[in-house]
């Protein structure tokens, strides 16, 4: 999981909590137990959004199979509200043969749909906050923060 946390004296918890979620052509493959949500670090207040079946979308162009990062938490949204976003809004398709940058630069709608309701997170995403590196054929992915 990636989370996204407050760093401000004062301030503590996740305003933002994305999952990694292997695609169907990876599951059948090589199947792979779902990670465990980080929920002691989620604010007791917080409610995660209930995993939903993800939009098929189009094969990567190497064939290889598909990754996704789902939003399972996002400040200022219940469990419900955040279950009634469309799943294309709160998902990032990457390829695992293609490295994928994580940032406010390269995600703009994904993370101010996001966070509209938690405007002061926001600038707490860095433009290029991480890169994902999917390992080709393996259920494992390398998150780096640039």
């Amino acid at each position: 999981e990636v989370a996204f946390t407050y760093n401000a004296p004062g301030q503590s918890g996740v305003f933002l909590l994305l999952r990694f979620v292997p695609g169907p052509s990876m599951t059948a493959a090589q199947p792979m137990q779902a990670p465990q949500p980080a929920v002691e670090m989620v604010p007791a207040s917080a409610s995660l959004a209930p995993v939903v079946a993800i939009p098929p979308q189009s094969p990567s162009s190497s064939g290889r199979p598909r990754w996704y990062l789902l939003c399972i938490h996002a400040e200022g949204f219940t469990a419900e509200q955040l279950a009634a976003i469309p799943a294309a809004s709160k998902t990032i398709y990457f390829d695992s043969d293609q490295p994928l940058t994580l940032g406010r630069n390269h995600q703009a709608e994904f993370f101010e749909e996001l966070l509209r309701s938690s405007q002061g997170s926001l600038p707490l995403i860095s433009r290029s906050h991480a890169e994902i590196v999917a390992k080709p054929g393996v259920p494992m992915v390398t998150v780096t923060t640039v």
